[in-house]
């Protein structure tokens, strides 16, 4: 960094004691690049090499003597007492760089990089080797003596998900800068237009929604388990959902912010999957179950809030190149969590704000418009409570049903989460608690079907049964399952965890229409989709007329296809062929339909025989019903 002249301009080796040591120490690096052990040469002060107008938008130059790809973004501590800085003092001013746009980013990719943001609207001047890039200092900042921070994150080493993903080597470079005060002009608030009328897409005929859901998570997971963007089949799913971002406070607005600390990262190659699927659309989920209510409740409480969050939803989802933004929030109007009664008005608004908000934003950069979901609770409750469904149904391009955790170890008794249909001994509330009850009362209050996208799940609800003879749904249950060696959840399985377990006696509910296993030596119980159950759950979408599936998670399908011994993504792809079953001119599927066979190892007795599904043995090694043992 030539201008403002770094910290022993000459050295060139300020990355981080190179991308070995820095991988070995978890990625950490001294502020100014040197290694993170020491010694800390580059965190000396100097003198300042020059001094800036408050808000001044400075021209920053890098001398790139070798072409590495990557990124680069800014950073300003302010360092009066001249006495050590840290990332947390940086991390409070990571500044922003005018695109040509008239847009603003955190990040700018290189020039031969090419991710996310179209060349024509870099900012960089300059010639050769030299990058001139426009950086505006903060219009709050003055100081005899700041640490201007330059980062260069490398994109040049091949990783899981291909060249740029992975460790990668880091530069740093720090200047010393005074701030004088208020020369530049005083700070006004830029009033946005006011919000247009609601423009309808015209009809491009509906097309069936595949939803894959990606967890940031999963990455922790061991051994077979663990899952990374490397491990996305983009070719399934016409929409990738990125969970979660959270919503950050700073004391005066609100904003997303990332959760794990290689979020970037990812998100960059989960976005990147789209050159291998152009018809692929990414959206960013934001909350989640765990995420903190009152940041929801606040921050949809005014107009103000709103739209200042939104104007900030939108730079980050187009830095970074979502498509999209889904709302997560785990619930609107439930007091009992903490959300109260006026939320659902809250939510509404919100909805109905970041939609036409889109719209305007789309309109004025003559961009395709950034789409706007939402994933909702399910029930009678959740709907009264939190959710208006004129609005939604309205404002949201779609809408997530989470129809799935409608039962669970909470409930003392054995219960599939996810059943399609009622069974004939149900009465009152459970009753309700089925697929085909919940898209219908929707439907029934108003909702389009073909807005409302149906969730399925690659996960089980686990429970251990109170006596290993009682078994049917409705049985009573002690409590939770076991953990699996992934999820490392009670109560919870994935659908590769419960393949690599041996012993357990299967039936395909012919009411639920989804299947249950059961092991009577543990007592364990289990209640998940399979592929048959996939392919139903399909079938229903398309009767009813729905707009898709989405479901959750694929770290938890048998990704590999070591696990299950049908092929990877078993359950994923069975969705998605199922949906091709029902396609018309007019509503197209997810693609065509190969060759499948559903093969499983049926129980005779003490006799394990092979059978076609949904048949069983009526005598050993003769075929006919649904209780089987899963073939090893």
């Amino acid at each position: 960094m030539t201008s403002p002249e770094q910290r022993d301009p000459r050295n060139t080796g300020v990355n981080c004691g190179g991308l070995y040591y820095q991988t070995q120490n978890g990625g950490r690096c001294g502020v100014c690049g040197d290694p993170v052990g020491g010694p800390f040469k580059h965190e000396i002060p100097g003198p300042n090499v020059k001094t800036y107008k408050q808000g001044e938008t400075i021209n920053v130059e890098l001398v790139i003597t070798a072409k590495h790809m990557g990124w680069h973004e800014f950073r300003i501590c302010k360092n009066d007492d001249k006495t050590r800085v840290t990332h947390e003092c940086m991390d409070k001013n990571l500044l922003v760089i005018p695109l040509k746009d008239g847009t603003t980013v955190t990040r700018i990719f290189e020039p031969d990089d090419g991710r996310f943001v179209s060349s024509t609207m870099y900012p960089f001047v300059g010639s050769g080797s030299t990058l001139v890039i426009p950086v505006k200092l903060p219009p709050d900042l003055t100081c005899d003596h700041c640490v201007f921070q330059w980062k260069w994150h490398c994109g040049n080493n091949w990783g899981p998900g291909g060249k740029g993903t992975g460790p990668q080597e880091e530069f740093f470079g720090c200047a010393d800068i005074a701030i004088e005060g208020t020369a530049a002009p005083p700070t006004t608030t830029t009033l946005l237009p006011p919000l247009p009328s609601l423009e309808q897409p015209s009809d491009t005929g509906h097309q069936m929604k595949m939803g894959c859901w990606f967890t940031s998570w999963a990455q922790h997971r061991p051994g077979g388990g663990q899952f990374l963007p490397a491990d996305i089949d983009p070719n399934l799913c016409t929409h990738i959902y990125y969970a979660f971002a959270k919503i950050n406070f700073d004391g005066t607005s609100y904003e997303l912010k990332t959760v794990e600390s290689n979020d970037q990262d990812h998100m960059e190659q989960v976005v990147k999957l789209k050159t291998r699927n152009p018809a692929l659309k990414v959206l960013l989920a934001v909350g989640g179950w765990s995420h903190p209510l009152e940041i929801f409740n606040e921050l949809s409480k005014t107009t103000e809030s709103r739209r200042d969050f939104i104007s900030k939803a939108i730079r980050f989802l187009r830095v970074y190149g979502f498509d999209g933004l889904d709302y997560d929030w785990e619930y609107p109007g439930d007091v009992g969590r903490g959300s109260p009664p006026e939320t659902k008005q809250s939510f509404s608004d919100l909805v109905k704000e970041t939609r036409l908000r889109f719209q305007q934003e789309a309109e004025v950069k003559g961009k395709r418009r950034l789409l706007v979901t939402a994933s909702v609770g399910v029930t009678d409750e959740k709907i009264n409570d939190g959710y208006n469904i004129a609005v939604m149904n309205k404002y949201l391009d779609w809408t997530n049903l989470m129809t799935y955790d409608l039962h669970g170890a909470w409930d003392g008794y054995l219960g599939h989460h996810a059943a399609l249909f009622a069974r004939s001994d149900n009465s009152g509330t459970q009753d309700t608690l089925n697929i085909d009850y919940i898209v219908r009362n929707w439907i029934k209050k108003g909702y389009d079907p073909s807005r409302l996208v149906l969730g399925a799940v690659s996960y089980a609800r686990t429970f251990t049964m109170t006596d290993s003879n009682a078994y049917s749904p409705g049985d009573r249950a002690t409590g939770a399952g076991l953990a699996g060696p992934y999820t490392k959840h009670a109560g919870f399985l994935g659908y590769n965890e419960i393949c690599e377990q041996s012993g357990w006696d299967e039936v395909f509910d012919p009411q639920m229409k989804v299947p249950y296993a059961y092991k009577p030596d543990t007592k364990q119980w289990v209640g998940y989709d399979d592929p048959k159950s996939m392919d139903l759950k399909a079938a229903y979408v398309c009767k009813m007329g729905l707009g898709g599936l989405h479901v959750w998670a694929m770290d938890m399908d048998d990704f590999t296809g070591r696990s299950c011994n049908e092929g990877r993504y078993p359950l994923f792809t069975a969705a998605k062929e199922g949906l091709k079953k029902c396609s018309t001119a007019g509503n197209p599927g997810p693609g065509t339909r190969p060759p499948s066979a559903n093969r499983m190892n049926f129980r005779c007795g003490p006799i394990a025989v092979w059978c076609e599904a949904g048949k069983r043995c009526l005598k050993p090694r003769q075929c006919l019903s649904l209780t089987r043992s899963r073939r090893k």
